[in-house]
């Protein structure tokens, strides 16, 4: 499968396109931007054929982000109304399936990835790795924070028992492509530093998790 990195990068208007709040979309918008400022060198890399590694994570992501955009689209139709007991409960019911399926599709692509011959990848294929596991969780940490700020409630409330299992799943993504990416874990952390606070609102854990990763 080919595709140019230009192609790769585009999946930042998702962000913009996504009908979560204004100060959602800010965040996303600062976290994009600063992503791509940091990889400006991807983008003039000429239409090639990617490794394996890199696929994977593309289409995760595109997958991802069609579930979060449901996710918004729902939480979209209660913004501005009184939302009685009975029609909070269904939504976020209608939620948590999106969430099973954002796991869904994170265990899949571990799966895949682990399958994959340990790599070195050259700078621009790493940094794109990178700049999307670090997107795809800003997407979902905006779109949680975007649902629990209309809907009125807690994220525990909002995700229940699934809460610590999402966490984990993602760490999980993170150690998959550490194992076969030379490189990736030193990287990734110090490429989601200045997010620690807004993924603190989110998963309290996540930063002990993510030093703790080798």
């Amino acid at each position: 499968m080919r595709f140019s990195a230009f192609s790769l990068f585009a999946l930042s208007s998702l962000f913009v396109s996504s009908l979560a709040a204004p100060t959602s979309l800010q965040i996303r918008d600062v976290a994009v931007a600063e992503v791509e400022q940091r990889d400006t060198s991807v983008v003039a890399v000429e239409e090639r054929t990617l490794p394996e590694i890199v696929v994977i994570v593309d289409a995760l992501v595109t997958e991802v982000f069609s579930y979060t955009a449901s996710i918004n689209v729902t939480i979209s139709s209660c913004e501005g109304i009184s939302i009685d007991l009975g029609k909070k409960i269904k939504i976020i019911a209608d939620i948590q399936v999106e969430i099973q399926k954002i796991l869904s599709a994170f265990s899949l692509a571990s799966l895949k990835i682990y399958k994959l011959k340990f790599i070195e990848l050259i700078e621009a294929d790493l940094k794109l790795v990178i700049s999307l596991a670090i997107k795809v969780f800003i997407e979902i940490i905006c779109t949680l924070l975007h649902a629990v700020a209309v809907l009125k409630i807690t994220i525990i409330e909002l995700l229940g028992w699934t809460l610590t299992l999402f966490l984990h799943t993602y760490i999980s993504f993170l150690l998959a492509i550490g194992g076969v990416v030379a490189n990736f874990i030193v990287n990734i952390k110090i490429g989601f530093q200045i997010y620690l606070v807004l993924i603190g609102k989110v998963f309290v854990d996540f930063g002990p998790l993510l030093a703790a990763c080798k």
